[in-house]
């Protein structure tokens, strides 16, 4: 039968060049990138980076990009993994957390206001969030209830992290 080659939502294919020999099809395409942020090595070597609502996989050996995840989410910003392969993303415009699982299901942890950038501790029960929004600065968020608490009083915060010893870095956008 015939093959029926269909462009994904959201990209677009550009020189599409398609040739067949021994029955075999290739396809070779520019891909073109949206709005590409954060990124998150994997064990294998293969890099995570968020591109709208999509999780892309750039598969270094091959470099393939593919699909990884996809979420409701128009802009994801900020993304932390966990080991076991968890990942929780900023999702800006929507004001929330989510957590995309392992096998790509996305669910929301919590809400917060213009999430810029996120930490969380490696048991996965914890988020610190920096929020852009007047008078939010750095949240506290709890995994398991979705409950958030302000954690520092940081004028529009853009990047947080942590380092060994537990100590938190946060930059103002100043």
């Amino acid at each position: 039968s015939r093959p029926r080659w269909r462009r994904p939502s959201g990209s677009t294919w550009q020189g599409c060049a398609i040739s067949c020999s021994h029955g075999a099809i290739s396809v070779s395409a520019s891909l073109r990138f949206e709005l590409p942020y954060d990124l998150a090595i994997l064990d294998d070597g293969a890099i995570l980076f968020l591109d709208r609502g999509r999780i892309l996989r750039l598969d270094r050996r091959s470099r393939r990009v593919s699909l990884y995840a996809s979420t409701p989410s128009r802009e994801l910003i900020a993304m932390e993994r966990l080991e076991d392969g968890t990942l929780f993303v900023t999702d800006f415009p929507a004001n929330r957390i989510l957590r995309v699982d392992p096998t790509g299901r996305s669910s929301i942890v919590a809400p917060v206001a213009a999430p810029a950038d996120l930490v969380v501790d490696p048991s996965g029960r914890t988020i610190w969030a920096a929020s852009i929004a007047p008078g939010v600065g750095v949240v506290r968020v709890d995994v398991a209830t979705g409950r958030v608490e302000p954690f520092a009083n940081v004028e529009s915060p853009h990047g947080i992290d942590r380092d060994a010893a537990g100590n938190f870095y946060v930059h103002d956008g100043h």
